[in-house]
């Protein structure tokens, strides 16, 4: 399931904006047209995706209100050169809500984390005062700087290539972000098991099984 989301994500994010990018000219589309609609398809399958899932926890919350926010920006940017500006601030302001969770001590992804494991209510009353643990919390606070500093360095990178290639940098940008996104996945894994091997030291070899193998 996993394999195939990953597919289908590679599919609407990277492939179909890559192909309506550079058929433009030849279906009649402008620049800022091109990447409306390239945005529209990865707005609806997102929606799709969040409506297979029908949970509005924190992890849902953050990607409707991430899906919302990006179609006003798509909608209100006006030109294809102010959609490029609007989506490197954004990707600050997104830098931004992560480092402040880390700030007042509730990092992002240990509440994402939290319902991605937890998924019924028997689970989420066990594993919350496991994650909050010192060294699983340090854990977490460690993952959600990681996504500030990604964040921060795709801003920059796509900043960098509109001052350099102006409306053209769009593809090239589709691209970084997709590679810095690859990469982060090792990252991922990594913390991810070493979060799970944190968290199972405070369990039962019962509940680790129940938890994590089934």
């Amino acid at each position: 399931m996993k394999k195939n989301s990953t597919l289908w994500d590679l599919v609407f994010y990277v492939a179909i904006p890559l192909v309506i990018w550079h058929m433009r000219d030849k279906i009649g589309l402008s620049d800022y047209m091109a990447m409306v609609i390239s945005a529209g398809i990865g707005i609806v399958y997102g929606l799709y995706m969040f409506n297979k899932q029908k949970k509005l926890n924190v992890f849902g919350t953050f990607i409707l209100t991430d899906l919302i926010i990006t179609m006003l920006i798509t909608v209100f940017s006006g030109s294809a050169m102010n959609l490029l500006w609007n989506n490197v601030y954004y990707t600050y302001v997104l830098a931004g809500v992560y480092f402040v969770s880390v700030v007042i001590k509730k990092p992002l992804m240990l509440y994402m984390a939290l319902d991605l494991f937890a998924i019924d209510p028997e689970r989420r009353v066990r594993m919350l005062p496991i994650f909050h643990t010192k060294k699983v919390k340090l854990l977490f606070v460690v993952f959600t700087l990681a996504i500030v500093i990604k964040e921060i360095l795709s801003a920059m990178f796509q900043g960098y290539l509109i001052t350099q290639y102006g409306v053209n940098a769009y593809d090239k940008g589709i691209l970084v972000k997709q590679g810095m996104n690859i990469g982060f996945m090792v990252i991922t894994f990594i913390l991810v098991m070493l979060i799970m091997k944190e968290a199972g030291n405070h369990m039962t070899e019962e509940e680790r099984e129940k938890f994590f193998g089934g």
